[in-house]
């Protein structure tokens, strides 16, 4: 279902990663959306598009993949300081456009991520079987529209991802993943 930790970028190349992914996030916070927009970056910007395709990404995916990739979606995910936000339980495959699902997310550090600003949470094993959706009510501070059910039984499971900014992780598309409120002042993008 998942491995994490991979070193792809050095601290020089993550720095400047970061220096692009901030100059960015404040022309997208300037014109009036919020941090989570970032959508179907690699089609707007040839930056997003190289790190979507980085020699040193794309084989980790062929790996578990095979040869023959289509890079179809890049997304920044940036919680703020203090960010009351939480993403709850999901597989990302429920909200992807693709029957049936034979894809990965890799999921970059921009930033260190831990415990203390959201890190993502997975739960181990949980990527065997395809879970039941609710919507959430409006008023909740969540990022998506539905949720998971999960037992206190598959939570106690769950595994932080933290990892140093540089480091990437990959999941599959069913594996049940999420994380909390940004309880930090410190900033979490991926």
């Amino acid at each position: 279902g998942f491995i994490k930790g991979i070193r792809v970028f050095a601290d020089e190349e993550i720095v400047a990663i970061r220096t692009y992914f901030d100059a960015l996030l404040a022309r997208v916070l300037a014109a009036g959306r919020d941090a989570y927009s970032i959508n179907s970056a690699h089609l707007n910007y040839g930056r997003v598009y190289d790190l979507l395709a980085h020699r040193r990404i794309v084989p980790y995916l062929q790996d578990l993949l095979g040869p023959d990739l289509i890079g179809w979606g890049a997304h920044f995910f940036c919680k703020m300081p203090r960010d009351r936000k939480t993403v709850s339980w999901h597989q990302d495959a429920s909200y992807w456009p693709m029957t049936p699902s034979r894809t990965a997310t890799v999921w970059l550090a921009i930033d260190d991520a831990d415990a203390q600003n959201a890190a993502m949470q997975i739960i181990p094993g949980s990527h065997q079987g395809h879970e039941h959706l609710e919507t959430i009510p409006s008023g909740e501070n969540q990022t998506l529209g539905s949720r998971v059910v999960t037992t206190s039984q598959q939570e106690a499971h769950a595994v932080t991802l933290a990892m140093r900014a540089g480091s990437l992780s990959l999941h599959d598309s069913y594996i049940l993943h999420g994380s909390g409120a940004n309880q930090s002042d410190r900033r979490r993008a991926g």
